[in-house]
């Protein structure tokens, strides 16, 4: 019995991937999804160090949208352009969409950008039977 009776035949196997057929697959459609994001604000301490050059990634449907970096917060927690928007190729039916990912990284010494923050937007439909 392949995956806990969940499905009635086992995908094929092409070359390590499973290949889900045409027909059971949701149908994808390309949409545009627009972000405003204004700045970062009130950001705690993190590693005992505080979140100074902060900068944003937003994910959704296997797409990154890559914020510019804040050079310092205190002095100005705004970013430069606060309308910014992905193409991606996402499911017709709410029910399938996936969600949004974001996550906020600290531009530190040497390189070194830890993650400081991490939010995940579930996209919530209601259906009415």
């Amino acid at each position: 019995e392949f995956g806990g009776g969940l499905l009635f035949f086992k995908p094929r196997n092409h070359k390590k991937k499973f290949v889900v057929q045409e027909n059971i697959r949701p149908k994808l459609a390309r949409t545009r999804v627009e972000f405003l994001t204004w700045g970062l604000r009130e950001l705690e301490d993190f590693k005992l160090q505080s979140v100074d050059s902060p900068h944003l990634e937003i994910e959704v449907g296997g797409q990154t949208l890559v914020m510019e970096k804040i050079k310092s917060v205190k002095k100005h927690a705004n970013f430069k352009n606060p309308q910014n928007f992905l193409d991606v190729m996402l499911p017709e039916e709410e029910i399938y969409l996936p969600p949004i990912n974001i996550r906020v990284l600290d531009n530190r010494s040497f390189g070194y950008t830890p993650l400081v923050v991490v939010v995940v937007v579930a996209i919530v439909v209601v259906v009415v039977v």
